[in-house]
């Protein structure tokens, strides 16, 4: 599945996997308190357990989408010795799934981005972004 990470509609990502599966909607309705599935394609944002129950139901992890927006557009974090110490859950950035290094490439060889937007919109390190490009390419070639 391609997802636009930057603006998220959920409804629209379930549909694409409902018709990857091939699950009829009279199947699902049964477990969801939705009684046409055409409403819930339209929905922008789910409530989080419903996303959970579509998420086993269809075995495919929904909020993984919102985890990678927020990998790719979450502002940096620089500590700062003058800010108070507050609990906030910390994103790890460096946790780049093969969606999110693909996407990236993407940007990258269809020339939608520069190498230095790429570093800069999602703070990624030159030498990160240079490992990707290299890695990749020579195994684009080695399964051609």
């Amino acid at each position: 599945m391609k997802f636009d990470y930057k603006n998220i509609h959920i409804g629209n990502a379930v549909k694409i996997r409902v018709n990857q599966l091939g699950i009829k909607s009279c199947d699902l309705i049964k477990e969801i308190p939705y009684s046409n599935l055409e409403e819930l394609y339209l929905e922008k944002d789910l409530d989080a357990e419903l996303l959970l129950t579509l998420s086993k139901l269809l075995s495919f992890d929904f909020f993984r989408i919102y985890t990678q927006h927020l990998i790719l557009y979450s502002p940096s974090h620089a500590k700062t010795e003058n800010k108070p110490a507050t609990y906030q859950p910390l994103y790890n950035r460096n946790l780049y799934t093969k969606e999110i290094i693909d996407f990236i490439l993407e940007l990258h060889s269809k020339g939608i981005k520069s190498n230095v937007q790429i570093q800069e919109d999602y703070n990624i390190p030159r030498s990160t972004l240079q490992k990707w490009i290299t890695k990749y390419k020579k195994e684009t070639l080695i399964n051609n």
